[in-house]
């Protein structure tokens, strides 16, 4: 993984903390069908072939004040979770629209855990903790 072009199809290198490493990429690649290629947050360079659920805001700008967040985790390497983030204070509920609840620090579509599906498909009625609201995250 010392020379450029050492990395296979698929990969590009990037040195790291324990020296370089291959990370994937399918910039200028064709994805399989029902999936495309998507950069997920915190991922610097990365970009994986997925199946969005919720909004492909990398496709489709955010609103203006809100960012882009693009969630692809281990446990499902072909999926992510696309969502545009209003960013709140908790100190002060009402700023966030109505039906969204200020959770750690973000707008979140707020939820009645008894209500089966009341996030849609791929989320869940979920809470960090008995101090947070409930509120729809990616069923990951």
């Amino acid at each position: 993984m010392e020379a450029p072009g050492s990395c296979p199809e698929g990969f590009f290198c990037r040195e790291g903390l324990n020296g370089p490493s291959c990370l994937p990429t399918c910039e200028g690649r064709a994805c399989p069908e029902g999936q495309v290629c998507i950069q997920p947050d915190m991922e610097k360079g990365v970009s994986v072939c997925a199946q969005v659920h919720g909004q492909n805001c990398q496709e489709t700008p955010c609103p203006e004040g809100q960012k882009c967040s693009m969630w692809n985790t281990f446990s499902h390497p072909y999926e992510a979770w696309g969502t545009c983030i209003l960013y709140c204070d908790e100190e002060n509920p009402a700023s966030c629209p109505e039906g969204f609840v200020c959770s750690i620090g973000a707008c979140r579509k707020s939820c009645d855990p008894a209500v089966p599906d009341a996030c849609g498909p791929h989320y869940k009625c979920h809470r960090y903790s008995e101090k947070y609201p409930w509120a729809c995250d990616p069923d990951i």
